[in-house]
């Protein structure tokens, strides 16, 4: 049995936790004992891993204390430094390469990086830009040279975090289908909890509240269009406050809903009419392929990586022109064949190879074998 140290945010609403868990949770389990190391302070799914008998690590958040962040890595790898026969870090950006470093050092595990954007989590201004660009060339050096295996979920995340293509595999960004298929009765039941009838029109917004997810642009096309439109922005972030006042200020309270973190959120998308994703970057777009996957209109920006626009649903827009995203937002009618189009969309994501079965399977082969 192989000792897999998996490295991640291991929080409540983030798509990497997610990802990280519906692959890990689809692997043979006779064949890998899997422990997991937060570097994001939090513990709102504690009570998730403790489910999955996985063994939970931390260390401070780098936001919070970067003297006491590097302190923990050295330390928990010169403990640690014979218990993982493979550690499987998962990153945004090449900057953050210093427990890459220290695992190489101080232990013989194979190491494993996977990149899951294509720019900075958080856009950085002035020096801090120029300091993250630095770091960041050095960490692609350092990574390069550190890991065993490189991964990616888009050419766009390798070339962000390795520098190329060269050697780096790209490992698909899988869901369960099942879970996203459209379900009328679903639809029925969500849309009544928060008093929305049919004859309104539910716009949907799901990411983290960062400015790189955008939620202020979806706002102010809210804004813009008349009163049958309804927004619901689900997630949680450091922009939360900022947004509750826009929505205040703007007059917007019966029409747009900060609706936080669901464990129901796969059964939202039914809810919806029309999906919205205007981020800045991303290393892929798991949201936009979920709401693919129930069979929804989905208008993204242009910035997001063609891997994850699978299906004739994506329509992609430049965020420079919002009187652009009106016009489409006003021209989408809601689907009467939603059901068809969901199993139609589902067979179109699993053939691309787009299925967390599919894409365990292929991390499965990466892992290796058993070790005894």
């Amino acid at each position: 049995m192989k000792k897999v140290l998996v490295v991640g945010d291991f929080m409540k609403g983030s798509g990497l936790t997610n990802y990280l868990i519906d692959i890990y949770k689809n692997l043979p389990q006779k064949d890998f004992e899997v422990s997991c190391l937060s570097y994001s302070s939090q513990h709102n799914i504690d009570y998730l891993l403790k489910e999955l008998q996985w063994k939970k690590y931390e260390v401070t958040s780098i936001n919070k204390n970067p003297f006491e962040h590097f302190k923990n890595w050295s330390f928990f790898f010169k403990s640690h430094k014979n218990e993982f026969d493979e550690i499987h870090f998962n990153y945004s950006a090449s900057w953050n390469f210093f427990a890459i470093l220290q695992a190489k050092i101080k232990t013989k595990s194979k190491i494993i990086v996977q990149s899951h954007n294509n720019y900075f989590s958080k856009k950085p201004k002035g020096i801090q830009k120029v300091i993250l660009s630095f770091l960041n060339a050095i960490g692609r050096v350092v990574i390069n040279k550190c890991a065993d295996e490189k991964l990616a979920v888009s050419i766009d995340s390798s070339k962000w975090m390795f520098g190329s293509t060269k050697t780096v595999k790209i490992l698909k960004n899988g869901i369960d289908l099942d879970k996203f298929k459209y379900d009328p009765e679903e639809r029925k039941r969500l849309r009544k909890s928060i008093n929305i009838k049919e004859s309104q029109k539910l716009v949907g917004f799901v990411g983290t509240l960062e400015a790189r997810k955008n939620p202020r642009f979806a706002i102010e096309c809210i804004k813009r269009l008349d009163s049958k439109f309804i927004l619901c922005i689900f997630g949680q972030g450091m922009l939360e406050e900022s947004l509750r006042k826009k929505i205040k200020d703007e007059n917007l309270d019966k029409r747009v809903k900060l609706m936080g973190v669901s464990d129901d959120l796969n059964k939202w998308y039914s809810a919806f009419d029309i999906f919205l994703f205007p981020s800045i970057t991303e290393g892929f777009g798991f949201a936009l392929l979920e709401a693919q996957a129930s069979g929804l209109k989905c208008i993204s920006s242009n910035s997001i990586p063609d891997d994850s626009k699978l299906t004739d649903d994506v329509l992609s827009l430049d965020l420079k022109s919002i009187d652009i995203w009106i016009k489409n937002i006003k021209n989408i009618t809601v689907l009467d064949n939603r059901i068809n189009k969901s199993n139609r969309n589902c067979q179109i994501i699993s053939q691309k190879g787009y299925s967390i079965e599919s894409t365990s399977m292929c991390f499965k082969e990466i892992l290796g074998g058993s070790s005894i």
